[in-house]
């Protein structure tokens, strides 16, 4: 029975992740195209953001198909 739970669990952890779908990208400047590092990206109406990295990198996970993505940057 032990063994049967442990299954399922598995089961529904590998299902649950490949639902999630991954997006990624590069934050740059408009006019000269040098990325922003530390700028916030963020999954509109939700808690589900990251930070890009010094070269302006980011990647997030989202359980939607659709989803809007804001960015904010002080500075």
């Amino acid at each position: 029975m032990k063994k049967l739970f442990l299954l399922l669990v598995a089961i529904s952890i590998s299902i649950a992740t490949y639902s999630q779908k991954s997006i990624s990208g590069q934050i740059l400047e408009k006019d000269t195209y040098v990325p922003i590092p530390g700028t916030t990206a963020q999954i509109k109406g939700t808690t589900i953001g990251t930070i890009s990295n010094c070269n302006g990198e980011f990647k997030l996970q989202v359980l939607k198909d659709e989803a809007v993505l804001v960015f904010l940057s002080i500075g």
